[in-house]
C-alpha cells in the first residue's frame, strides 16, 4: 500500500442500496486525533459487500486494494515509513459504494526535550538531596515514555495527547551521584546529559567588622559583613537568641552576605546565632555587641565638673536595680544621674568626688556588657556641675 490512513478505532460508515461501506483503521503507536507518527503499525479494516473489489482514492490517485471475503470485510494491515510523511484525503470503495472522505497526516517522529524545574538549592545541572524535582518530558502524543540512567532502564508512562509526560517527586539523601541519562518518547531518543545530586554541604559562617572589635565582642557603630557560605539558590535564615528571621536565598555560587551598621539605638548584649541555608545549620556561636562611647565633651576635669558621654548602645533609660547600667570615671562610679541626662547616645554626668585624680578612662556598662574605655584626665579641685 502506498499510503497512509487513519489511526485509534475511527469508524466511518455510509449507507448505499447495496451494502454499506465502512472503514475502520486501528493503530499501534503515537498519535493525536487524525495525525499519526512515522513508525506506527496500522490495520485498515474495511467492511462492505462479500467477495467485492476494493479500492481506496488517495489524494485523487485510484489504487486497487484486493477483494473482500465472504463475510465482506478487508485489511490492509503495515508500518508508515519515513516515506509516507504528508497528508493524504482518501475515500475506501467496495463494489463501487463509497465510505466517507476523510483526510489524514503522517509526521516524523520529533526529537523529545527534557526539562528540569526544582525547588530548593541548585546550581547548573547540581542538585541537592531534599530538592523536589519535576521533569517534564515532551514528544509525541500518546506515545511510550523510558529513560535510560547510568545504564539502567526505567519505564513510565504514555505521554498525554498533547505530547507531554511530567514525573515529579523528592531527591532523598541516598540518591547522591552523578547521573547521565536520555530519554526517549516513541523510542526516539532526546538529548543525552549528566545532572548530580549531592548532600546539602554544612554552611561556614564568617563575620567581619569596620571598626572596634575584640575577639567575639563587636560595638555598637561598627559596620558589619556576614558571609553565610552554603547550597547554592537556597534559603537562608538565622535563630539569634531563639528568634529566627527569614532572608534572600544564597546566590548561583552559594554565598550570602548580610551588611549593614549598628545603630546607636541597638540593644547591647550577647547573641547566641545558628545560621541555616536549606535548612541545615552552621556551628552556633556567640557574639556580645558592646556600647560604645565616640568621644568626650571635655576630656579633663576636677570633680563634680559636668561632662557629655557621645556614642550608642546605652539605652533609652539608665534603669533601676542591680541591672542598672553604671558609668565609671577613673574607676570610680557615678551614683546619680537625672533620667533627663541619659539616652541611647548621649548622657550628661558629672565627675565623682571619689574618682581618682590622674589620667583613667570613662566606662559605660549596660546589660552587665562594658564599653570601651575613653581617655579621661581628672584633676585636682572641684569643678561647677553641668547637670
Amino acid at each position: 500500500m502506498k499510503h497512509p490512513g487513519l489511526f485509534l478505532a475511527l469508524m466511518l460508515s455510509v449507507s448505499a442500496s447495496a451494502a454499506a461501506t465502512t472503514v475502520q483503521i486501528s493503530v499501534t503507536g503515537p498519535q493525536s486525533g487524525s495525525t499519526y507518527y512515522v513508525g506506527d503499525s496500522y490495520t485498515f479494516t474495511v467492511t462492505g459487500a462479500a467477495n467485492a473489489a476494493v479500492s481506496v482514492t488517495s489524494n485523487g490517485t485510484n489504487y486497487p486494494e484486493g477483494t473482500t471475503n465472504s463475510s465482506g470485510v478487508y485489511t490492509l494491515s503495515g508500518s508508515w515509513s519515513s516515506g509516507a510523511v504528508g497528508s493524504y484525503t482518501q475515500t475506501w470503495y467496495v463494489a463501487g459504494v463509497a465510505a466517507p472522505t476523510y483526510t489524514v497526516t503522517i509526521k516524523s517522529l520529533p526529537t523529545p526535550t527534557v526539562s528540569w524545574s526544582v525547588t530548593g538549592p541548585q546550581s547548573g545541572s547540581t542538585y541537592y538531596a531534599g530538592d523536589s524535582y519535576t521533569v517534564t518530558v515532551t514528544g509525541a502524543p500518546n506515545a511510550s515514555v523510558y529513560c535510560i540512567s547510568n545504564g539502567a532502564k526505567y519505564v513510565y508512562a504514555n505521554t498525554n495527547s498533547s505530547g507531554v509526560f511530567t514525573l515529579s517527586g523528592t531527591w532523598p539523601s541516598g540518591t547522591n551521584g552523578s547521573y547521565t541519562q536520555t530519554w526517549y518518547v516513541a523510542n526516539v531518543a532526546g538529548a543525552t546529559y549528566t545532572l548530580s545530586v549531592l548532600a546539602l554541604p554544612t554552611p561556614t559562617v564568617q563575620i567581619s567588622v569596620t571598626g572596634p572589635q575584640s575577639g567575639s565582642t563587636y560595638y555598637v557603630g561598627d559596620s558589619y559583613t556576614f558571609t553565610v557560605t552554603g547550597a547554592p539558590n537556597a534559603s537562608v535564615s538565622v535563630v539569634s537568641n531563639g528568634t529566627p528571621t527569614q532572608y534572600s536565598n544564597t546566590n548561583s555560587s552559594g554565598v550570602f552576605t548580610l551588611s549593614g551598621t549598628w545603630p546607636p539605638q541597638s540593644i547591647v548584649g550577647s547573641y547566641t546565632q545558628t545560621w541555616y541555608v536549606a535548612n541545615v545549620a552552621a556551628t552556633t556561636y556567640t557574639l556580645t555587641l558592646a556600647p560604645v562611647i565616640n568621644g568626650l565633651s571635655l576630656t579633663q576635669g576636677p570633680a563634680q565638673m559636668g561632662f557629655v558621654i557621645y556614642g550608642g548602645g546605652f539605652g533609652n533609660s539608665q534603669g533601676t536595680g542591680s541591672s542598672a547600667s553604671t558609668v565609671k570615671v577613673n574607676g570610680a562610679t557615678v551614683t546619680t544621674i537625672p533620667a533627663s541626662n541619659w539616652t541611647p547616645a548621649s548622657i550628661t554626668v558629672q565627675v565623682p568626688p571619689s574618682a581618682s585624680v590622674g589620667t583613667g578612662t570613662v566606662v559605660v556598662t549596660v546589660n552587665g556588657v562594658p564599653s570601651n574605655g575613653y581617655a579621661f584626665a581628672v584633676t585636682s579641685g572641684f569643678g561647677c556641675s553641668n547637670q
